[in-house]
């Protein structure tokens, strides 16, 4: 109660409504640090802890990012989640430190690696990459596509690095950076297109559709015929979102609209309208229209009088993401973790 009153008349005697007295701000580090001693204690106390902690929001950052450190896994997972509900810039580098942490609990780097994708600050690319293939790419780079033995035997290590992570890391990492949505990151989503786990198959599927990066559409097209129909699924609702730059895709659509999955033949079909602009009702119709159109729509367009001609048929490229207005929540893609779930135990 003392603790309120000296916060409220620090703010009242304070000619900036947003500054606060040295006294007031003495006590609120110091509540900060009695939360956080708090964090140690599991349970309703420690979820509690954290709860409140969020509420001090950018001053409680250094502490919790302090708390990291901790010897104690519960602390360290619920600063991490009290880290990725303020999400503050300053926050991004204190979860690098858990992600780059190799050793650290596969609980905590989930909420970390979650934390940053939903933040969708850019500087979080490169860590996130560096967790998947254990080296990091240079800002402004995509990894470049392997040339000879040498190149290949970096792909190998990056592919058992990646591999040692487990698939429910791999997942969040894939669903981390398509939030994001930084150019850096599509070689990374088309090669987890091939990922021997369907939920980060699906999670890189969804997040090519999304973003609409390039060099994706053949990888999508492959995954018309993936064995689990959830890929498949949303491989065809990935090319949808393409429009005319799946046009070679047509022909692996229809014949996915004959899959046994009733979910693939929605896809499909409601790709094959996106892209073509036609709605036909039975495959055998969409065969048909194909064997008389495919020519032309392999074709490149004309160019106009005066104009280059065009490279040919290109994957169309999703506009700049736009920046988040102050104040505006973060995008989300999963609850950020269960108040309830102690999944260090």
């Amino acid at each position: 109660m003392l603790g309120q009153f000296v916060l409220c008349a620090g703010l009242a005697a304070s000619a900036d409504p947003y500054a606060i007295s040295t006294e007031a701000s003495q006590v609120r580090a110091d509540v900060i640090a009695d939360l956080i001693a708090e964090l140690g204690g599991g349970g309703e106390k420690g979820r509690l802890a954290a709860s409140r902690l969020v509420r001090f929001g950018r001053h409680a950052v250094p502490a919790l990012a302090a708390a990291l450190d901790s010897p104690a896994v519960q602390v360290r997972f619920y600063a991490a989640s009290a880290l990725d509900l303020i999400d503050h810039p300053d926050a991004t580098t204190a979860l690098a430190n858990i992600l780059r942490n190799g050793k650290e609990d596969a609980a905590v780097r989930t909420i970390a690696v979650r934390a940053m994708g939903r933040a969708g600050h850019e500087p979080a690319v490169p860590v996130l990459l560096e967790m998947l293939h254990g080296d990091p790419a240079p800002p402004g780079t995509q990894r470049p596509a392997a040339a000879g033995a040498k190149a290949a035997g970096r792909d190998d290590a990056a592919g058992a690095h990646a591999a040692a992570l487990g698939e429910e890391l791999r997942f969040e990492v894939i669903q981390a950076l398509a939030c994001i949505g930084d150019d850096r990151a599509a070689g990374v989503l088309v090669d987890a297109l091939g990922d021997p786990g369907a939920r980060v198959r699906r999670a890189a599927a969804q997040g090519l559709g999304d973003r609409r990066m390039r060099g994706a559409v053949a990888g999508l097209q492959k995954l018309l015929g993936d064995t689990d129909a959830s890929v498949a699924a949303e491989a065809a609702r990935a090319l949808g979102k393409y429009v005319q730059g799946a046009a070679g895709a047509v022909g692996d659509l229809i014949d996915a609209c004959d899959r046994a999955d009733v979910r693939v033949q929605r896809a499909s079909r409601g790709a094959l309208v996106a892209i073509t602009g036609r709605s036909f009702p039975t495959t055998a119709q969409w065969r048909a229209w194909w064997a008389e159109h495919q020519a032309a729509a392999a074709a490149p367009p004309a160019p106009a009088a005066g104009q280059p001609p065009p490279e040919g048929p290109a994957d169309v490229p999703a506009p700049p993401a736009r920046a988040r207005r102050p104040g505006e929540p973060p995008p989300a893609l999963r609850p950020p973790w269960d108040w309830d779930a102690e999944p260090w135990k």
